[in-house]
C-alpha cells in the first residue's frame, strides 16, 4: 500500500505539481487550467475562495485539469441532441484546521469542493456569451472519513445534459504515490446543474460584469 503524501508546505507542493498522477492526467489528453477564472475583486468576496482557500484549510489554490478547458466555450445549440463529454480532476491540498472531528475533514467543506468543482466541470457546456449555471440538488455519500492534512483528488464527469440540466458526478480519493488499479473512494457525489430562466440569468450576467469592474 503506498504512503499518501501530506502537505507541509511549498517543498511538498513541488513534489505534487511533478507527480505521476498529474504526468498520467497529461498524457490522458487533460490540459491544466486556472482555478479561479472570475476576477480577484469577486473571487475575494466568494464563500469558497475567500473562506476556504487560506492557509491551514485549503492552501495553496488547488490544481486543476480539465478534458475542456472550462473558461472557452464549446458552442452547441440546445437541444441538438449532442452529448459533449468533460472530465475535471483537481488536486486539493488540506490543512489542519479544516476538521469537523479531531483530525477528520469537515463534511460540509467536503461537499463545497464537491459542488465548486462539479459546477466547474459543466460550465464548458454552458449556453451564451457568460456560461452561467446553478445547483439544483447536489447529494454525497461519505464512504470512508478524510484525514487533515492530506492530498485530495476530485474526479467530475459529465453523465448527462438535457437542453438547461447538466448532471455531472464526482469522486474524492486521496493522492497516493502508487498507481492503484481501483483506489479507495472516499465521497461520491452526484449534482444536478441548470442554467437559469432569462431574467435570474440577466441578473446574474449582470452581477458578473460588474465584479470585473
Amino acid at each position: 500500500m503506498g504512503e499518501v503524501i501530506r502537505p507541509l508546505g511549498s517543498l511538498v507542493m513541488q513534489k505534487v505539481e511533478s507527480h505521476w498522477f498529474l504526468k498520467k492526467l497529461e498524457s490522458n489528453g487533460f490540459k491544466r487550467c486556472p482555478y479561479i477564472t472570475a476576477s480577484k475583486k469577486n473571487a475575494n468576496k466568494s464563500f469558497t475562495y475567500d473562506t476556504l482557500l487560506r492557509d491551514g484549510m485549503i492552501y495553496p489554490d488547488p490544481i486543476v485539469y480539465s478534458k475542456l478547458y472550462f473558461s472557452e466555450k464549446v458552442r452547441e445549440k440546445p437541444g441538438d441532441g449532442k452529448e459533449i463529454p468533460n472530465e475535471l480532476v483537481a488536486v486539493y491540498c488540506l490543512g489542519e484546521n479544516i476538521h469537523g472531528y479531531s483530525g477528520l475533514v469537515h463534511g460540509g467543506a467536503i461537499s463545497t469542493i464537491f459542488d465548486d468543482m462539479l459546477l466547474k466541470c459543466c460550465l464548458p457546456l454552458v449556453h451564451g456569451d457568460i456560461p452561467i449555471a446553478v445547483t439544483r440538488r447536489l447529494n454525497i455519500t461519505y464512504n470512508k472519513p478524510v484525514p487533515v492534512e492530506s492530498h485530495i483528488v476530485i474526479k467530475t464527469y459529465v453523465v448527462k445534459t438535457t437542453h438547461r440540466r447538466y448532471i455531472i458526478k464526482g469522486t474524492l480519493e486521496l493522492l497516493s504515490d502508487q498507481d492503484k488499479e481501483n483506489p479507495p473512494v472516499y465521497a461520491e457525489a452526484l449534482g444536478d446543474f441548470i442554467e437559469p430562466g432569462k431574467k435570474a440569468s440577466g441578473h446574474l450576467k449582470l452581477h458578473k460584469l460588474h465584479s470585473k469592474l
